[in-house]
């Protein structure tokens, strides 16, 4: 999963709350928002339920992300994850779903965080796409967790659009394979933050 600081900073920068908005604007939005998310909520598969991230979802995407693991396949070398950076993609990827209806999810097993996962808007090589991402904590991987995600998230790709395009780095052999199973095959390549993405797409048509 790439970094929601990178391509997100520039998609998502519109759905962030404006101060001094008015009380009556933001319940509109909030029902909105509830309406909205509730049409594509929880999703569940034989060992995983999957909700939207909200707002409130701090430590969990604290947990996913301060992975070394996690965060050298998402964001660039050096990026500095503060606390308030991990409360801004929280809020953002919170927003995603309150502005469309659908989004990464967060998925667990029981009460357990298994990892991310989901669609979202994202702008590959210039072109707005609709995107898939995903991430599993060390602790979870080689359980078939995201092979397991994916398929769920695709299964209901086919109501959001006609197309699911991917962006891994050329190096990440395991995502690369993941994505290959799922039907996904490489279009191009881009480079981002110095280093280099494989472009992929799969049709849902």
């Amino acid at each position: 999963m790439r970094s929601p600081s990178g391509v997100w900073s520039l998609i998502l920068s519109a759905y962030t709350p404006v101060p001094g908005a008015g009380k009556g604007r933001k319940a509109l939005a909030a029902a909105r928002a509830r309406r909205q998310i509730a049409r594509m909520d929880q999703i569940e598969t034989p060992r995983l339920h999957g909700r939207p991230c909200r707002a409130e979802d701090k430590a969990h995407v604290t947990a996913l992300f301060g992975t070394e693991e996690i965060r050298r396949w998402a964001s660039p070398p050096g990026l500095v994850w503060s606390a308030e950076r991990y409360a801004t993609v929280t809020r953002r990827l919170a927003a995603h779903w309150a502005s469309h209806g659908w989004g990464p999810r967060l998925w667990f097993e029981g009460r357990s965080l298994v990892g991310i996962a989901g669609l979202q808007f994202a702008v590959l090589d210039g072109l707005a796409a609709v995107e898939i991402a995903f991430a599993v904590l060390p602790a979870a991987q080689r359980r078939g967790f995201a092979t397991e995600m994916l398929a769920a998230t695709l299964s209901e790709a086919g109501g959001i659009t006609r197309r699911v395009d991917a962006a891994v780095l050329e190096d990440n052999a395991a995502s690369r394979l993941l994505l290959s199973r799922e039907g996904f095959r490489q279009v191009g390549s881009m480079v981002e933050d110095g280093r280099r993405l494989l472009l992929l797409e799969r049709s849902l048509t």
